[in-house]
């Protein structure tokens, strides 16, 4: 009888143990199904310190318009008296002949060892006639009150027996018509109608001016980078830079000496 009971006993304490041993896989199991599926299903969060900063993105910056003048007002060194103009306001170096202000037509040398430098311009290029050296293939064009529709006229009567192939031209031209922007169509036209003869045009840049002057160096900065970012087929030469840079004095407010003359011109040659 106590055989039986306790053969009863270790049956019911096996059974007991499969039991548990079967609840516990089966546990074991949904356990492991629930977190699969929370990984599966469950968006991970990564915390916000952790993210990338954004970068910003700008245009491009665009390149900026070449401007050949400075932005300070020089100071030129006191002036002296002025020497007026004289007439006839067309000249030429010593030596040659060319058309006179009154109209009347002479001919230029027939023969040029080089090809011709011509000059059309205002009073400030008659001074640079009259301190310029003597040089033989240099004609000079200069009307005092220059201005576009002159400037245009004295090409299309003065100027065209002098042009030999390969000859220069170089306008100096502005001040005494108060920066009249319109030079630019005139000088255009020049630079298109004599292209198939290979003559170059230049423009000469206005210089600056004294300080008690109803033009203001601001005006004439402004005057010459508009003729700068205008002419076509055209080259600028940058006489204000060279006098701010170099230095400058006048007869007056508006003429430059012979010595700043000069010099200008020499530039104006290196140039060209």
């Amino acid at each position: 009888m106590d055989r039986k009971k306790l053969l009863v006993g270790c049956v019911i304490a096996t059974v007991v143990i499969l039991l548990l041993a079967v609840f516990r896989n089966l546990a074991g199991g949904q356990g492991d199904s629930l977190t699969i599926a929370n990984n599966n299903n469950e968006e991970q969060k990564i915390p916000e310190e952790t993210l990338p900063t954004p970068v910003p993105t700008y245009p491009a910056v665009p390149s900026a318009t070449p401007k050949p003048l400075p932005s300070p007002t020089p100071t030129p060194v006191p002036t002296v008296s002025p020497t007026p103009m004289p007439s006839p306001t067309v000249t030429s170096s010593p030596g040659q002949q060319i058309t006179v202000s009154d109209g009347s037509q002479l001919e230029p040398q027939e023969e040029q060892g080089e090809p011709n430098i011509l000059f059309i311009g205002d009073s400030r290029a008659y001074s640079m006639s009259q301190a310029a050296g003597e040089e033989g293939n240099v004609f000079w064009f200069c009307q005092d009150g220059m201005d576009p529709l002159l400037l245009e006229q004295t090409v299309s009567s003065d100027v065209p027996p002098f042009l030999t192939d390969g000859s220069t031209v170089v306008v100096s031209a502005g001040l005494d018509s108060g920066l009249d922007a319109t030079y630019v169509t005139v000088i255009n036209a020049m630079a298109a109608e004599w292209s198939d003869k290979e003559i170059e045009v230049w423009f000469a840049a206005v210089g600056p001016v004294s300080g008690n002057q109803q033009i203001s160096n601001q005006d004439i900065m402004d005057y010459n980078t508009y003729l700068y970012n205008n002419l076509q087929g055209v080259g600028f030469i940058d006489v204000y830079n060279f006098l701010v840079t170099n230095g400058f004095t006048f007869d007056d407010g508006d003429t430059y000496d012979r010595s700043t003359s000069s010099a200008a011109y020499q530039y104006i040659l290196s140039c060209i």
